[in-house]
């Protein structure tokens, strides 16, 4: 019997969307071979658009999930292999197709068109390439992990040291077992400790959450602020359940998106400058944390480049920062500090500098140049074992421009096209100096080096996004035009839209537009804890009117013109799933035959 490859991508996209991510192991042999029937669809698909002028990424766009799981499945070191083999079958079956010069399939474009798919499907997992593993650091298992946010703050992260090829590590979060491959693994969500062994068989126990405290507290660059430690009078990201509380003085509060997991917590940007004391209200009463009345320790000075960050998340500095050495109230100056530069994973020091307490240091003084890769900062006062750790990744003398501050929505969907044009000043330089971002593209990789060393990086433009949120639940955020049905307006729905800050200082309005013509306007919501720049707008005034429309779209009025949210509603269920979640413009090809 034959299969449609339509109907076949179709099922298996709704099938692996409700699975979700795709799980450690290998595949039973009935999803095998199904495996390799969507491996080869995608395939003819892509030469399809291919012969009809289409990105060939669109087909990617339309079915995510089977990309990321087709990739997944087929295992890394395999996947050239497959991908050149569906590829060939689908020529002599269709000789026509290669006709208009199709070129041949890349492997390495598959793994990034399913990492950049499992972004816009909000998951986290990333596929291992081989030019990855070309470039990431050498770094020992020795070093223990660390907690830090993620990459946009989307998760919690528990950096794994070392390089994937040396093994895995195997992790146990209060006693669920996991396996992981450096560089980091994904927290699931709250939970009081990790127990990491190393492939050396070495095990490293990391406190993740304190119930007492139901709070965690991270610097603006993502490393954890240790919690045996007073929380600095700065700007830092506190995970918290429950309210937030201060004394002292209001903490200038801004509530960001809740990282991957971690439901039921809240995650706030806050300026602690006067606050005396802070706590979650789900923590045990009376239970408070210190904020320190002297100077924290920390980077102060540098610059990092926005649009790039390290294979962990973590900020590029493309001129190094100065270290401020801590210092408490009342504290004198002959209790020294001295600060250690290593390479993580690596016993012996770069440079060791010694300084009073609160003390403004050039750590980078004495390290041979050029500064590329990742480097660790060790302090601890002199004589005392108890150590401090902060990470900084360099890159002096890189710059970085982009042709927009902002992606905006664009009017088929997907993001407005944008480049990033990259510079050196000095021995450093990336693998590519223009970087392309195509509609459906968030992020790409690329290299940095010195001719001697390689290291991994990421490069992103902020951009815009929306969230449908239907009976009071929110789905995931989305590049992708959504398909909403009128049905699902009457009840608690909404619309999030995620913008430029810039872009609210007028209020947008949302607009009802039927044939050309705008039927209704709505304004935002007005909420005192939320982020700037995401607007929430209430969709049930919509729902009588959509009612007697056969086909809607839904815009966005902003300040200079129209923002093409290219929300799609319709009236009614036309049978089959209804997809809610953001659907991908069509190939605009038929099925081969």
């Amino acid at each position: 019997m034959l299969v449609d490859p339509t109907q076949l991508l179709d099922d298996c996209e709704r099938a692996w969307r409700e699975a979700g991510e795709p799980g450690v192991g290998s595949a039973e042999p009935a999803a095998a071979v199904r495996t390799a029937l969507v491996l080869e669809a995608l395939v003819a698909y892509r030469l399809l658009a291919d012969h009809s002028d289409l990105p060939r990424d669109t087909v990617f766009a339309r079915w995510p999930a089977c990309a990321v799981h087709t990739v997944a499945l087929t295992d890394g070191p395999q996947l050239p292999r497959l991908v050149a083999e569906a590829h060939a079958r689908v020529l002599a079956a269709r000789p026509d197709l290669g006709s208009h010069g199709a070129a041949p399939e890349s492997a390495d474009e598959w793994s990034r068109a399913a990492h950049e798919a499992a972004r816009s499907l909000g998951w986290t997992w990333h596929p291992p390439t081989t030019a990855d593993r070309s470039v990431t650091p050498s770094r020992g298992a020795t070093s223990a992990p660390e907690v830090r946010l993620g990459p946009g703050a989307g998760s919690v992260l528990l950096t794994l040291p070392g390089e994937p090829d040396a093994g895995d590590w195997q992790l146990s979060a209060d006693g669920e077992v996991f396996a992981a491959l450096p560089p980091y693994w994904v927290l699931p969500g709250p939970v009081r400790r990790v127990e990491a062994t190393d492939p050396t068989g070495t095990t490293h126990v990391s406190a993740i959450v304190d119930p007492d405290d139901a709070l965690l507290a991270f610097g603006t660059d993502g490393h954890r602020i240790p919690p045996d430690e007073p929380l600095p009078a700065a700007e830092i990201c506190l995970l918290h359940a429950g309210t937030l509380q201060t004394e002292g003085a209001d903490a200038g509060l801004v509530e960001l998106p809740t990282p991957y997991g971690w439901n039921g917590w809240t995650l706030s940007r806050v300026t602690l400058t006067g606050v005396t004391r802070v706590r979650a209200a789900a923590a045990v009463p009376g239970n408070w944390l210190d904020v320190a009345a002297g100077r924290p320790l920390g980077w102060e000075g540098g610059a990092t480049l926005p649009w790039i960050t390290g294979d962990d998340g973590a900020p590029v500095w493309h001129r190094p920062p100065a270290l401020r050495l801590p210092r408490r109230a009342g504290e004198p100056d002959a209790r020294l500090w001295q600060a250690e530069v290593r390479r993580p994973g690596h016993e012996e020091p770069l440079a060791r500098q010694t300084g009073a307490p609160g003390a403004l240091l050039d750590p980078w003084k004495d390290i041979p140049r050029p500064l590329l890769g990742p480097y660790e900062i060790l302090v601890h006062r002199v004589g005392s074992r108890r150590t401090r750790r902060l990470a900084a990744f360099l890159a002096e003398g890189i710059t970085a421009a982009p042709t927009a501050e902002w992606r905006q929505l664009a009017a088929h969907g997907g993001l407005a096209p944008a480049r990033l044009t990259l510079g050196a000043g000095g021995p450093v330089a990336p693998s590519q100096r223009v970087l392309a971002f195509s509609p459906y593209e968030i992020a790409k990789g690329l290299a940095l080096g010195d001719g001697i060393r390689r290291f991994a990086v990421e490069a992103r433009i902020p951009h815009s996004e929306v969230r449908l949120e239907l009976g009071g639940h929110p789905l995931t955020w989305s590049i992708r035009p959504l398909d909403i049905d009128a049905a699902d307006l009457a009840g608690e729905s909404a619309l999030t839209v995620r913008l430029p800050e810039q872009a609210v200082v007028v209020t947008p309005l949302l607009a009802l537009v039927v044939e050309g013509a705008t039927l209704l306007t709505l304004r935002p919501e007005r909420r005192t804890r939320t982020r700037r720049g995401d607007l929430r707008y209430s969709l049930a005034a919509l729902a009588d009117t959509m009612r007697d429309c056969g086909k809607a779209e839904i815009r966005l009025l902003v300040a200079g013109g129209e923002h093409p949210c290219r929300n799609r509603a319709h009236p009614a269920h036309h049978g089959g799933r209804r997809t809610r979640r953001r659907r991908t413009t069509d190939a605009g090809a038929a099925p081969p035959g």
